[in-house]
């Protein structure tokens, strides 16, 4: 294999010899030592500051190989947890009035027409994540301040992969009066992973429409966002 020296590293050595030799006949000339003694002290000098140059080098080099060692950890460690990540949607709202008694029924038909009534607003949520999603805290405000609860869902709960609360269920009352009209209804989901490193949270705005002739519901705010968006950022307490 043929060597070639280019012709600016052959002038570069010969710069630098000159440079080292003129310093070494200055400090020769300011302390009355002799040429050689100097070129010497001055080569001793530069040889320190060269190993003293690759010691930063080797340090600079050592702290790059340890921060790409730590992103490597910490994709590995991200790509665990997008393969139990969960991710709940939000679909097909429905309301409805019902008559309050030892079972619930359709207002149709119903023997007590006078009896306390149940106002339902229920929705479709399905965890189409690859992972279960545990059920820490539900939140549920209506634009009238009237109280709606969730029914027949436990929490804390969970809701494994690919499964559906049909419906995710909220009521108020029963009551014995209340107002045939709009109401909004926020209802806003805390959960986690199984694993409980990261907790997420959602949320789907209903506007659902009482009246004697028959009830309607339909999505605001279903909440669009991707599994990672709604990541909750870490807080005192929890990873």
């Amino acid at each position: 294999m043929k060597f070639e020296i280019s012709r600016g590293a052959v002038v570069g050595f010969w710069v630098g010899v000159v440079v080292v030799e003129s310093i070494a006949l200055t400090a020769a000339l300011i302390l009355d030592a002799k040429p050689g003694e100097a070129t010497v002290a001055v080569g001793t000098m530069a040889l320190a500051a060269a190993t003293g140059w690759l010691a930063l080098e080797a340090r600079a080099e050592r702290a790059q190989s340890r921060a790409q060692h730590d992103e490597t950890i910490a994709e590995l460690r991200e790509s665990r947890f997008t393969n139990l990540l969960p991710m709940l949607r939000w679909q097909s709202p429905a309301c409805g009035i019902y008559s309050s008694g030892p079972s619930i029924s359709f207002i149709g038909g119903d023997p007590q027409p006078n009896r306390p009534r149940v106002l339902a607003i229920d929705v479709l949520c399905t965890n189409e994540g690859p992972g279960p999603a545990r059920l820490l805290e539900v939140e549920l405000k209506c634009d009238t301040g009237e109280k709606f609860d969730t029914d027949e869902i436990d929490i804390p709960s969970t809701i494994g992969s690919g499964v559906r609360l049909e419906p995710f269920k909220t009521r108020m009352g029963p009551v014995n009066a209340f107002e045939y009209r709009k109401r909004v209804l926020e209802i806003k989901v805390r959960y986690g992973d199984l694993l409980g490193e990261f907790e997420y949270e959602t949320s789907t705005v209903i506007e659902a429409d009482f009246t004697e002739q028959g009830c309607t519901a339909k999505l605001l705010e279903s909440d669009e966002r991707s599994a990672l968006e709604r990541r909750l950022p870490p807080r005192q307490g929890r990873k």
